[in-house]
């Protein structure tokens, strides 16, 4: 299981650039609200993960200060979800 830390979108963008065509699946590392850590929250890597083809599934437990949340590449015909079709139509 691969995993990443990402402060912003910026970094997750890039990190995405890189390796969207070559990995089938990474878990981000997410700091809890209240826990001060900077990292993606996971609405916004969402956005920028269906730039992508990429969406957002699985949700671990981490430590008591984050979470982990898993992103791997839409499977070609999947059904959308409503939550994601909303998103993809606010990005166009």
């Amino acid at each position: 299981m691969e995993e990443i830390t990402a402060r912003n979108t910026a970094e997750w963008e890039r990190w995405l650039e890189s390796h969207h065509d070559r990995v089938d699946e990474i878990w981000i590392r997410v700091g809890k609200k209240a826990s001060g850590i900077e990292s993606v929250q996971p609405e916004e890597a969402t956005e920028v993960a269906l730039c992508f083809g990429w969406i957002d599934s699985h949700r671990r437990g981490g430590d008591d200060k984050t979470y982990l949340q898993r992103y791997s590449p839409r499977r070609r015909g999947s059904n959308w979800s409503d939550r994601n079709i909303a998103v993809a139509e606010r990005l166009i």
